[in-house]
């Protein structure tokens, strides 16, 4: 039996498809909720590192399992997807296999969404000459995230564990205020500091409390206003709801 027959009986077997360039999105979940049922979704996330430094039972149950999510990962992989995501360091590291794979694939897709976005990212450039960083909004955060401390304007260190919105836990490190400037207004939110979000999340909810209103203009833009009048100009893409928003420096940095 050929390459190719033994991944189409093994994903038959565990319900993860092959993968492919039109399936990825149905693969990427398939293989996460795989590692939730064997209980390795903690590692896999990140959001637990290797137990390293831990009793001999719990790293033996570890490298049992991140072996056996790089089983069924490589068994998903047809001959040519083997060719270009195994190697000897990864083949039985579920993680470091995942993450090149998804790497490969998130990589491409934001290309392909550069191209389409191009005008659309153009016409905002011409009225601002700079195209502000993207922030996100999500309806389930209970707070305003943050990745990175130098975008507060002030700042206090308190580590904790927060849930989210698909029932883990991510580590906060602080929180503080931070200033946004949106076209010419300007204005602070209290937001958290959690290193792993790379993307500034903006919560619905919190902006709810404090005024803020989400009105649909059409059925790819929407604006954000309070009792002042339209303060923000936001978009829809791929389901993702964004606002080009500054993050202003701290007075003291260069």
């Amino acid at each position: 039996m050929g390459p190719e027959a033994l991944a189409g009986s093994a994903s038959q077997k565990t319900g993860i498809p092959i993968l492919s360039d039109n399936k990825y999105s149905e693969w990427d979940a398939s293989i996460r909720k795989f590692c939730l049922y064997i209980e390795f979704i903690d590692y896999f996330n990140g959001d637990l590192n290797s137990p390293s430094e831990a009793t001999p039972e719990l790293l033996m149950k570890y490298k049992e399992l991140t072996q056996k999510a790089a089983g069924v990962t490589c068994q998903s992989l047809d001959t040519n997807k083997q060719q270009k995501f195994l190697s000897k360091s990864n083949k039985k590291n579920s993680k470091v296999l995942y993450d090149s794979i998804t790497s490969y694939y998130q990589s491409n897709q934001r290309k392909n969404q550069a191209r389409v976005f191009c005008n659309l990212l153009a016409a905002y450039a011409a009225e601002s000459n700079q195209y502000p960083a993207l922030s996100y909004i999500d309806t389930a955060a209970s707070s305003h995230t943050i990745g990175h401390w130098k975008s507060f304007q002030s700042y206090k260190k308190k580590t904790m564990s927060v849930e989210t919105a698909n029932g883990s836990h991510t580590s906060v490190f602080g929180h503080g205020l931070v200033e946004f400037k949106s076209n010419d207004y300007k204005f602070k939110l209290h937001c958290i500091h959690v290193p792993k979000i790379k993307e500034t999340m903006i919560s619905m909810g919190k902006l709810w409390d404090n005024g803020f209103l989400m009105i649909r203009r059409d059925h790819n833009h929407f604006d954000i206003k309070n009792n002042k009048g339209v303060l923000m100009n936001g978009r829809v893409c791929n389901n993702m709801f964004e606002l080009p928003l500054e993050i202003v420096p701290q007075k003291n940095q260069n």
